[in-house]
């Protein structure tokens, strides 16, 4: 970490704040871009002298975010306290992680149909712009006629049983999956070849706040 002039930082933050003006650090970034700025009295300062641009630095080694990078978005704000000689306040940082979602999603296929295998895709992004699709691979002969309908139909099958998975998680970020389903997987049940979804992947968001304090001292 740099070597800072914290009494002369200290001192500069109290000349600020003499008459009673609020002095702030503040940040916003995340997915690779970012920064970290000084506010008086909830206006962003600009014409940084030398010892606010070393103030900005501190904060930037304190907060320890670098340039922002990763899939994540962060902001916070701290004041000045004059007393204690340091910035007190909150961050909060918004992350994804993964969660995997049990589920019962059926596949229904007319037994005469023949296909090696089921090729399922599905990515749904957090404003639900969804793109569903579902193959039948014949590995061995020509694509049958009419097959086109059929897996149009599977894919809005799938679909939908997403749409209701999925319509009630506040957290969810966002979903992509593909699955290579052999023929022989897939249970016969009468006339019918049923394959059971059981589980898929999403990302969920989730934020975190912690107390931050910048001291001068």
């Amino acid at each position: 970490m740099t070597n800072y002039n914290y009494a002369a930082i200290a001192a500069h933050c109290d000349k600020l704040t003499k008459k009673g003006d609020k002095l702030s650090i503040a940040w916003d970034g995340g997915n690779d871009s970012g920064w970290v700025y000084l506010k008086l009295n909830d206006n962003q300062m600009d014409n940084m002298t030398a010892i606010e641009e070393q103030l900005i630095r501190l904060a930037e080694d304190v907060l320890a975010y670098g340039s922002f990078d990763g899939d994540f978005s962060v902001e916070g704000e701290a004041e000045y306290n004059p007393a204690h000689k340091c910035f007190e306040g909150t961050d909060s940082y918004s992350g994804k992680l993964q969660v995997i979602k049990d589920c019962a999603i059926e596949i229904s296929i007319p037994e005469s149909i023949w296909f090696d295998r089921l090729e399922l895709r599905f990515e749904i992004d957090d404003e639900y712009d969804q793109e569903t699709t579902a193959s039948l691979r014949v590995l061995n002969g020509p694509f049958p006629l009419g097959y086109n309908r059929l897996e149009l139909k599977i894919a809005n099958s799938v679909r939908c049983a997403l749409n209701e998975e999925i319509r009630t998680k506040e957290d969810f970020r966002g979903v992509w999956q593909q699955y290579s389903i052999p023929r022989k997987e897939i249970q016969e049940k009468g006339k019918k070849l049923v394959y059971i979804l059981n589980q898929f992947e999403y990302s969920s968001a989730y934020v975190k706040e912690k107390e931050v304090e910048i001291p001068l001292t």
